[in-house]
């Protein structure tokens, strides 16, 4: 009777260390994993184990995501019916989700006067409305989902505007306001909400946004900003900016908080514009802006 206890104990202690122990597999969802930031991201939750669904508008983009042993899925962000088809293929297949990373997104940049509004209609579809889309149709995985948790990519642009990205950065200051919103709606749920704010990352995302220069007039009423434009065309060339991996990096670490913060201001440029905007009263700080720009246009 005492050996068969001992044996009892011993086995039940085996198995509970083997629980205790053993890697706890998490699923995440990621928009716009096709280049950049979310190629960046998927990549690193790939490598750590997890169970990936890398997304994009063409599966075809990331059919190496695949090989890798993820799950990849066509969704548009700007579409219904791909965004609900999505969420149902992952419900039929796991039907839960511990993380959703808000990524997709792209930039136009020129003054706000000689953009056309259509194309900002656009941006805003994607980066503002397709958040909003893709978030509200996972939150019921979400809400059965293992230390839930909404990760929103936003931008250095949404902390303070700058002249050339004004509607950029107006759907990023959205991205901040939504943000802030699901936080404090989805708290009674247990699901979490926070921004990753980057600085320059290496990514396609300006050879993105310069195509907008298609859009403007020939001759500009801003001809110092379109030399400033055609200057950081340049310079987004040279240095040694951070990698899509080194964000993923952080990414994975804030899914391993259990009461993680609601902002992460990733890049040094980022933390300048932060305190920049926060310390200094808005005519100066507005200077400061203006010194930049002609400086590097003359």
């Amino acid at each position: 009777m005492l050996h068969s206890s001992i044996t009892l104990f011993c086995f039940m202690y085996l198995y509970a260390m083997k629980v205790l122990h053993e890697p706890e597999i998490r699923t995440i969802l990621i928009t716009g994993c096709s280049s950049g930031i979310g190629r960046g991201i998927a990549s690193v939750f790939i490598q750590q184990g997890w169970k990936v669904f890398a997304t994009a508008r063409n599966p075809l983009d990331i059919i190496d995501f695949s090989q890798m042993g993820a799950t990849t899925l066509a969704l548009d962000v700007t579409s219904d019916d791909s965004v609900n088809a999505a969420a149902e293929y992952v419900t039929k297949k796991h039907g839960s989700l511990d993380v959703l990373v808000n990524n997709a997104g792209f930039g136009i940049y020129g003054p706000l006067e000689e953009l056309p509004i259509e194309k900002a209609k656009k941006q805003f579809e994607t980066n503002v409305f397709g958040l909003a889309r893709v978030t509200n149709a996972f939150l019921p995985l979400l809400r059965l989902g293992n230390r839930p948790l909404i990760v929103n990519i936003s931008s250095v642009a949404g902390l303070a505007a700058m002249p050339l990205g004004g509607w950029y950065c107006a759907s990023k200051y959205a991205v901040e306001a939504l943000s802030d919103t699901y936080r404090t709606e989805l708290h009674k749920f247990g699901i979490k909400t926070v921004l990753v704010e980057p600085g320059p990352v290496v990514s396609n995302f300006s050879k993105v946004g310069f195509k907008s220069l298609d859009y403007l007039p020939k001759e500009s009423q801003y001809p110092e900003l379109m030399q400033f434009m055609a200057n950081w065309r340049q310079r987004s060339k040279s240095g040694k900016p951070k990698t899509p991996e080194d964000l993923g990096r952080l990414v994975l670490r804030i899914t391993s908080r259990r009461n993680p913060g609601a902002r992460y201001l990733f890049t040094g440029t980022a933390y300048l514009v932060y305190f920049m905007s926060r310390l200094l009263p808005v005519w100066l700080f507005d200077r400061v802006i203006l010194h930049i720009f002609n400086k590097k246009t003359n």
